[in-house]
């Protein structure tokens, strides 16, 4: 994406919707400037090493050394299953990430930086169809930060496997197809809110790891989908051991409703399912399953041990609709076969009288 000369941008913004993505780069440009940052705008494909050497030149001319590195630059692909792919399509999806990371080892390897962050995704851990090539792409990220071609001018690097953000990137601005939508919708509102993001990138930065898988859900019990997709269902990578404490940074940070217990056998059983689920101990029952990382899956699941412990069959529409503790109780106990019974003796009752 290009954006058009400063001069040009008034004109921009009132010529196009607020939703434009280059209206929406220049007012963050703005915005950043405004708080006392500075900002270079430079347009360069990130696996082009002329054109990538031309913007660090550029970077360097206004504000000298270079002590830092985000390598964020990426491309989803077309979803499609593997032997749907094309070799362009393979191509255009590894190239960003690979290639890109390539270019900065030629351009900046004997650069004292202070960090590199590379920006994986959690693709890497667990897989779904379609993202086979970008699952490799990232986890050739991951893997540069042991890897013995890392520079050693680079003090830190860092891999980030990020789950979907909820406002911003690449998950926000998917165009996914109409039968799709609503279901990826729900996903991306699931997401890691912006504000938890930034918190949880300067504090792992900090943190001395080489690489954190940072997610609003917990990882383990989706490992039963990882055998779905190709991977066993017991793998349990190692740095999946950062995943509650991360998980339970990015929930802290999220707006709850004020806590109130389970009163009733459902709500409680509820709760239990949710912790288990979730990986969350305290729920209460304003509590909205979406708000604290739960997806369409996790609903499913949800649905199976519902009717394991309550006997009561509930749909997906049903979690939608009522995605609280107490809400979707109420409907549990509306469906549950002591209400139908009970419903069934008071209409034999009026029908006596």
């Amino acid at each position: 994406m290009s954006l058009p000369g400063r001069d040009e941008w008034d004109r921009w913004l009132d010529e196009h919707e607020s939703d434009n993505r280059t209206s929406q780069a220049i007012r963050n440009i703005r915005d950043i400037e405004q708080l006392g940052g500075e900002v270079i705008a430079a347009t360069a494909d990130a696996a082009d090493l002329e054109q990538m050497g031309a913007a660090i030149e550029a970077a360097r001319g206004r504000w000298g050394a270079i002590n830092g590195v985000i390598h964020a630059a990426g491309i989803s692909g077309n979803g499609r299953l593997a032997f749907l792919k094309q070799p362009d399509d393979v191509q255009s999806v590894l190239s960003p990430k690979i290639d890109g990371l390539a270019v900065l080892v030629r351009l900046l390897g004997d650069t004292r930086l202070d960090f590199v962050a590379l920006m994986s995704s959690i693709n890497v851990v667990i897989s779904a169809p379609g993202v086979c090539d970008y699952a490799a792409a990232n986890a050739v990220l991951d893997a540069f930060v042991d890897d013995s071609k890392r520079p050693a001018a680079w003090q830190r690097v860092v891999a980030f496997d990020w789950a979907a953000w909820r406002d911003v990137g690449m998950a926000a601005r998917l165009v996914v197809p109409e039968a799709q939508r609503a279901m990826w919708k729900q996903h991306v509102q699931a997401g890691i809110p912006s504000e938890a993001g930034v918190d949880l990138f300067a504090r792992i930065l900090a943190s001395g790891r080489r690489r954190a898988v940072i997610s609003p859900y917990s990882l383990v019990p989706t490992a039963p989908f990882s055998s779905a997709v190709g991977q066993p269902a017991a793998a349990k990578p190692k740095d999946l051991e950062a995943s509650p404490m991360l998980t339970e940074s990015v929930k802290s940070l999220m707006p709850r409703e004020k806590y109130e217990k389970p009163a009733t056998n459902a709500e409680q059983r509820l709760v239990e399912i949710w912790s288990e689920l979730l990986g969350i101990k305290e729920i209460g029952i304003h509590d909205d399953f979406f708000d604290l990382g739960g997806h369409s899956l996790l609903a499913t699941r949800m649905m199976t041990r519902v009717y394991d412990k309550l006997g009561v069959r509930i749909s997906l529409r049903d979690v939608f609709d009522a995605p609280t503790i107490h809400h979707l109780a109420a409907r549990i106990d509306a469906a549950s076969p002591d209400a139908a019974s009970a419903t069934a003796e008071a209409d034999r009752e009026e029908m006596i009288f």
